[in-house]
């Protein structure tokens, strides 16, 4: 059986990391592991760690080089690893005289326990995968910027085509990631099984602004679809003016051709 859920201290640390797409969890299920889904198990001294399979991680009171050894062991399970993971950070504070939720100096607690502990672990996970989005997004938005600069002048780059399916595909990549990954606005499991603990969960979310930054991520994914739509049809209608162009200069030299023999028979 594993360990009973205790501190030496009032103040912790959680830290989330979204190192990659997917981990699989498999080789880290333990006798002491507290939940399968998402995996819960203790580790080091007197810490707790989180595993979800769609690429994240929460880490409870690790020592920094607890966190050093447990990311190199966990490196070869996790698919495509970003280059710089996304961080979310928070103290937790045990204090009875208050009710959970988000404080001046961190995220308040009465008790330790397993259900304050997932919750507050869905909380960071999910916001960290919001930060790794909402950078992409951002990336995606200065790159299409000198495209849609030149198109407001009259003018076509070179390659346009070839950019456009790009950002394009880039688009769908990161919507199908988004929603195959994690749902940002569904329950988490947690939930249904302690119902008294969600109102710690609505208090985090909404001061992690949760929904809001999902809302907006959406809007602007199809702004970045609407913004290659527009910048394709433009492609297309002068692909189409050039063939029209085309059509009315073999017309006119059949004209001039015909002319010519009439001209020169008589």
């Amino acid at each position: 059986m594993p360990q009973d859920i205790t501190f030496n201290k009032q103040i912790i640390t959680a830290k989330a990391l979204f190192i990659g797409t997917r981990i699989d969890i498999k080789p880290f299920c333990k006798l002491d592991m507290f939940m399968v889904s998402p995996l819960f198990f203790s580790y080091g001294k007197n810490g707790f760690i989180t595993l979800f399979k769609y690429g994240s991680m929460v880490l409870f009171n690790l020592s920094p080089e607890e966190e050093i050894t447990f990311l190199d062991e966990i490196k070869p399970y996790v698919s495509h690893a970003f280059e710089t993971p996304t961080i979310e950070q928070e103290h937790i504070i045990k204090n009875e005289n208050e009710c959970d939720g988000h404080g001046a100096n961190g995220i308040i607690v009465k008790d330790w326990n397993l259900e304050r502990l997932l919750t507050i672990a869905e909380i960071l996970s999910r916001s960290a995968v919001l930060s790794y989005y909402e950078i992409i997004i951002s990336n995606n938005f200065e790159k299409i910027d000198p495209i849609t600069e030149n198109l407001s002048r009259g003018r076509m780059c070179r390659g346009l085509g070839r950019k456009i399916l790009k950002q394009m595909g880039n688009t769908l990549a990161i919507e199908r990631q988004m929603i195959g990954q994690v749902e940002i606005n569904e329950k988490p499991e947690i939930l249904w099984e302690s119902p008294e603990i969600e109102p710690l969960y609505i208090r985090l979310a909404g001061e992690f602004e949760l929904s809001e930054r999902t809302s907006a991520l959406r809007y602007k994914l199809n702004l970045l679809y609407r913004a290659a739509e527009t910048m394709s049809g433009l492609l297309q209608d002068k692909r189409t003016l050039h063939v029209e162009w085309y059509i009315v200069f073999l017309i006119l030299f059949e004209i001039i051709m015909s002319l010519s023999e009439k001209i020169f028979g008589l």
